[in-house]
């Protein structure tokens, strides 16, 4: 797991220099009074552990002698070394999604970065590139869960649900991804909601609506429509609308952006 350490001039050499001798440090540069970096610093620590990298922190009011020293013009400001030496520098608030991806190359595998890229097809809505860029993976790992698992996300994408379900009836209880796969299980739901006719009660339609949103891949908005239904109805079909969002929090996996803040005004909304 990462690790987070404070750095001053005495030890930089030591956790920086020596440390990033056989795997990359990333060293963020902030201050208290940096709003930016604020926002920066839990995204930091959160792909630390995620990657498994040691973060280095070191504030620039108390060290001002390493922000001269490598010529710091604003902050926030990241910079990545490995062995030793500088490898990448990035300035400002980067969004997550930017930051992992500049990050990615330093700690995880090829393997890993290609289905971090289809991870991105797939919340782009983009399931035939997703299906195609899998290919490979499939054919020399068949048995890799993960790929498995954004291959059934994919299909369901495209609509195939009998191949989704073929896929998911191979997963079991202790492999890994299994509670994602058994989300997108429970996802093929919305399909049986979408597929109702002749609704008239608002509710009804305003669910419907939302369960086909979800379908299309437009997760936010889908998520938005339950949280609305849960808010002003919170009872209605005994939690449905709640239900759904836990269901796509499945899908989504508990790191992404969305889970995070919508996890977070649900959680508000049930216990205040």
């Amino acid at each position: 797991m990462g690790s987070m350490v404070e750095v001053t001039v005495e030890n930089f050499e030591d956790v920086v220099i020596r440390g990033s001798g056989e795997r990359a440090v990333v060293v963020d540069f902030w201050a208290e009074w940096c709003g930016p970096c604020k926002q920066l610093g839990p995204v930091l620590e959160k792909l630390s552990q995620e990657m498994d990298f040691v973060l280095a922190k070191v504030d620039t009011e108390k060290n001002q002698e390493l922000a001269s020293y490598f010529r710091l013009s604003s902050i926030p400001d990241v910079r990545v070394f490995f062995q030793g030496k500088m490898v990448d520098a990035m300035q400002g608030a980067l969004a997550e999604s930017q930051l992992r991806k500049r990050l990615a190359r330093f700690f995880l595998s090829p393997e890993e970065l290609a289905l971090q890229e289809i991870e991105t097809l797939l919340n782009q809505g983009q399931s035939q590139q997703a299906l195609d860029a899998l290919a490979p993976i499939l054919a020399s790992q068949p048995g890799n869960r993960k790929a498995q698992y954004y291959q059934a996300k994919a299909l369901l994408g495209t609509g195939d649900e009998t191949g989704v379900k073929a896929i998911l009836q191979g997963f079991s209880e202790g492999d890994d991804f299994f509670r994602e796969a058994k989300a997108l299980g429970d996802l093929m739901a919305f399909h049986q909601e979408v597929a109702r006719k002749d609704l008239s009660d608002p509710t009804e339609i305003e669910y419907q609506q939302a369960c086909a949103l979800a379908l299309q891949g437009q997760h936010r908005e889908a998520l938005e429509a339950f949280l609305q239904i849960a808010e002003t109805r919170t009872n209605w079909r005994d939690g449905a609308a709640r239900k759904a969002m836990l269901t796509l929090f499945g899908v989504l996996g508990p790191k992404h952006e969305l889970t995070w803040e919508f996890r977070s005004r649900l959680n508000t909304l049930l216990f205040i």
